[in-house]
């Protein structure tokens, strides 16, 4: 009996504490019913003074969240402002583009054919004529060709999976989608001579939504 409580003893009467606790914890409730938030979260409690061999009053420390009281005003003498929204013809157009895409289905064309298709592309680092870097750049990433600018869009346009075609990336996006891009290449976004590097891109997928048809109906 000696040696089962020396081994076991210990933890055996730490768990029955610990049992004790949550007894207690839940009688204060269920008797006092405070209002409260969620369950009580434990305090931080010293567990380190719980022995068999000298046992004691142990205090342990919880926080509720008490729910404030309130009273709900007279509504009919409540001061709001009514807020009267106009939803011009341009952004209900926007909204149903967004739902066509949002509810569109993705096909894989043969060729470039609109500014709308999705490219997986392989950047790769080149120079201008297209002759890749050794150790330089390398990484696949999709691009939505009505990002490029005009010029580089007419670069793509025929172009089918395995095409290449190299562009400077300073001149191939616009100004706002520059950072992103060199960033995403692992460059300093704000490095300027990043952006004036040569790459040559090979495409790895040619992705278009089909948009869904909405009928737009005027009640």
């Amino acid at each position: 009996m000696g040696m089962v409580k020396k081994m076991y003893g210990q933890s055996l009467y730490h768990d029955e504490v610990i049992k004790t606790v949550e007894k207690e914890l839940y009688n204060y409730l269920n008797t006092e019913k405070p209002d409260i938030f969620a369950q009580p979260m434990p305090l931080e409690n010293d567990l380190s003074g719980i022995d068999i061999n000298n046992p004691a009053d142990y205090d342990f420390g919880f926080e509720i969240g008490l729910k404030p009281d309130y009273q709900l005003a007279d509504l009919a003498k409540a001061k709001v402002t009514l807020n009267k929204v106009k939803t011009t013809d341009k952004m209900v157009d926007e909204e149903i583009a967004r739902m066509q895409i949002k509810g569109g289905k993705m096909t894989e064309p043969e060729t470039v054919a609109t500014e709308e298709d999705v490219l997986n592309v392989l950047f790769k680092e080149s120079d201008a004529a297209g002759n890749i870097v050794e150790g330089g750049a390398t990484k696949e990433n999709s691009v939505i060709l009505k990002y490029l600018t005009a010029a580089t869009q007419k670069k793509f346009m025929g172009k089918k999976v395995g095409d290449s075609v190299t562009i400077q990336l300073s001149k191939a996006f616009e100004k706002d989608k520059l950072a992103a891009i060199v960033a995403d290449l692992g460059f300093e976004a704000t490095d300027e001579e990043a952006g004036k590097k040569y790459f040559t891109l090979e495409i790895v997928k040619i992705g278009l939504v089909e948009k869904k048809r909405i009928e737009r109906r005027i009640f």
